[in-house]
């Protein structure tokens, strides 16, 4: 699997590097013609859309006392009143929850599984000059998240079982 980061810096070397050199010019350059062929390689095997979605990802990772798994972790994504969202909630891959401007609190406790633990929410939202809060809370845990206020939702989670 490919660093995400590593995706997104070839993805940026490659426009900056199309906006500089034209295709004839680029044919006859070697160094070119090798790097177009490694980032090539890495394109084919993420479609860009993902490369930058993934790029673009608002990212947290936290510890969790594993002694308190039992007790709730609550996650909330929280619009202003009028918000349109729609979105779902996907813990490890696996399980998806749907989420729209009415879903309540979600206590993760139950899908806590192993010691890492990787909470994606992504989404829509409008009107996208309203903030999208998302909080997370647990014993002796809190962060909250804005989202960027482009009308994505596209915030990652990690939970680190201690």
């Amino acid at each position: 699997m490919y660093n995400i980061s590593a995706i997104g810096v070839a993805v940026l070397v490659s426009i900056a590097a199309a906006a500089v050199v034209n295709s004839s010019s680029a044919d006859s350059n070697p160094r070119f013609r090798g790097s177009q062929h490694t980032l090539d390689n890495i394109l084919t095997s993420a479609d860009w859309q993902t490369a930058i979605q993934a790029y673009q990802r608002q990212i947290n990772t936290i510890s969790l006392n594993k002694g308190n798994l039992k007790a709730p972790h609550l996650l909330n994504v929280e619009t202003p009143e009028g918000t349109s969202l729609r979105g779902f909630i996907t813990i490890n891959g696996e399980v998806q929850l749907p989420i729209n401007a009415t879903t309540d609190s979600i206590d993760l406790s139950s899908y806590l599984k192993g010691k890492n633990n990787q909470i994606v929410i992504t989404g829509t939202y409008s009107p996208t000059t309203e903030p999208v809060l998302i909080r997370f809370k647990g014993p002796d845990t809190f962060i909250q998240q804005q989202a960027g206020e482009n009308g994505q939702l596209n915030f990652q989670l990690n939970l680190l079982v201690t």
